[in-house]
């Protein structure tokens, strides 16, 4: 590619540039491509205290509970009936002296033991039982019972307001039903409660292994959508600009030869056959120079060493756009 051809290059890039400017002052916004932000999510592994901290404390304290009032109270029957067995026995002569011993130490014994050993049971068959199943169980007979003890237990206590009513056949019955229903709530409670306090571990431990799949799986997804999202704002981003850059041609196509003097509308075939003949014209009027000057296209350019320039010629000749006598130059050299 010649010098001349690239200098006639950069002076309608320097053309167009400028005509932009102008374009952009009449009050046009530019289009401009805004990507959707995009947050990279930040795994957490789960807390068994977020999860089931509220529900799994009060399951502790109801399981707790149950145990003191049921193991005491068990305890206490057996430290009762050990007392009344060591009262018999006085009344036995000739009691060997290791039986009297043993029966006096049976008392503390049966509380002890007592206390915990059918409550230890129950809660060890509640938690293996618990690491088995994965839902929780609430027992209705526990929550009737429990609900019963409440209920029982507030009437009882609403008594003390009447005086003589601890002697009354609803008092008695009344005690009756709290006695009752402690006494088969609290095993209830203790058997189910202490299961469902390893269903709550079981559930937490499934929980942590299965979390990181489902956030790398979601994160998957918000991505892909995000993906699409992306595409179709950049999508709509291209389309606005091809029509703004179209607009800007037609106005560059209507206004050239207003700014600048280069007529850079579409040609219609009248006007491409008089550009013809003009460039024709000139064409031959640089011939004519040269041979006149005794000079060659070779010795016309803008670089050190050249006898002149094209827009020497263009002045000389009367020619406003130096640009067709690089034309003329340029095929001159190349013999065309």
């Amino acid at each position: 590619m010649s010098d001349d051809v690239i200098e006639i290059g950069k002076e309608e890039l320097e053309r167009r540039r400028q005509a932009y400017e102008m374009y952009m002052q009449t009050g046009l916004i530019e289009p401009a491509f805004s990507p959707p932000e995009w947050v990279e999510p930040v795994y957490k592994e789960p807390e068994f205290r977020d999860t089931f901290g509220l529900v799994s404390i009060t399951m502790w304290m109801a399981v707790v509970g149950s145990i003191l009032v049921s193991a005491i109270t068990v305890g206490l029957i057996l430290f009762i009936s050990a007392v009344n067995t060591e009262a018999l026995l006085i009344q036995i002569e000739n009691v060997p002296p290791f039986v009297q011993a043993l029966v006096n130490l049976a008392p503390m014994l049966f509380l002890i033991a007592g206390t915990f050993a059918f409550e230890g049971y129950a809660v060890s068959h509640g938690l293996a039982e618990g690491l088995r199943l994965k839902q929780v169980t609430f027992s209705n007979a526990a929550l009737i019972a429990a609900f019963t003890v409440m209920i029982s237990s507030g009437v009882l206590r609403s008594f003390a307001l009447q005086a003589g009513a601890e002697g009354t056949t609803l008092y008695q019955f009344v005690l009756s039903i709290v006695i009752l229903s402690t006494g088969v709530g609290a095993p209830v409670v203790v058997r189910y409660g202490s299961q469902n306090i390893s269903v709550f571990k079981n559930q937490f431990e499934e929980l942590k292994s299965t979390s990181k799949q489902r956030f790398d799986e979601d994160t998957a997804t918000a991505r892909t959508k995000y993906q699409e999202l992306y595409d179709r704002l950049h999508d709509e981003f291209l389309i606005r600009s091809e029509k703004h850059q179209k607009a800007f041609q037609a106005w560059y196509a209507k206004n050239a030869i207003l700014i600048f003097g280069v007529d850079r509308k579409p040609e219609t075939p009248t006007t491409r056959k008089k550009k013809e003949e003009v460039a024709e014209g000139i064409a031959e009027s640089v011939r004519e120079w040269l041979a006149q000057n005794n000079l060659t296209a070779h010795d016309i350019g803008t670089e050190q060493g050249n006898l002149a320039t094209p827009k020497d010629i263009a002045d000389a000749l009367g020619i406003r756009d130096s640009g067709a006598v690089r034309t003329t130059l340029s095929r001159l050299r190349t013999g065309k």
